[in-house]
């Protein structure tokens, strides 16, 4: 569906999940740090039980650049899609990825990792995967138990995909 709000758009895109409300102007939190990154995640407002995961999005009002990026994580980007900027730029790359796509179609039908498969094409890239705190998006991750098949099956595509994406430049 994402795919499908963005077609004919060549332009920076904002992608919120449809119960996922900013809690503050994230248009100018975007204006404010755009030059630094080329994809921004913003995470969820609430407690860790019942949303923010990520240690790193804990703390309030900062930045920075997502660790997996640091690290060289090989499976966790830390990046999801609930809240997600991405410049012209990557979304043009990304759409040369991925058959005119902006996610992969291996994950159609199936929730989960998708946003990972994106932040791995956008690393393997060479762009810049940064997050905010100064903004943080209402509501909360559902109940993952619902969709545990679904997660494991992306996850299997997605580490199948990094093989093919990482051994090409082989």
């Amino acid at each position: 569906m994402r795919d499908l709000g963005a077609e004919g758009v060549d332009d920076d895109i904002l992608f919120l999940d449809g119960d996922k409300v900013p809690q503050g102007d994230i248009v100018s939190d975007i204006a404010r740090i755009k030059s630094k990154y080329d994809c921004i995640c913003y995470g969820v407002d609430g407690s860790f039980e019942n949303s923010e995961y990520r240690d790193f999005m804990r703390e309030d009002d900062v930045d920075g650049v997502v660790p997996f990026q640091r690290l060289g994580h090989p499976f966790a980007s830390g990046c999801y899609s609930c809240g997600l900027w991405l410049s012209r730029d990557a979304v043009r790359k990304l759409r040369e990825l991925n058959g005119g796509r902006i996610f992969h179609p291996a994950f159609d039908g199936r929730w989960g990792d998708e946003d990972n498969f994106l932040a791995d094409e956008l690393h393997y890239s060479g762009f810049k995967i940064g997050y905010s705190t100064h903004v943080r998006l209402s509501g909360k991750f559902g109940d993952w138990s619902q969709k545990c098949d679904d997660l494991a099956h992306n996850f299997v595509q997605r580490i199948h995909l990094r093989k093919q994406m990482f051994n090409a430049e082989a």
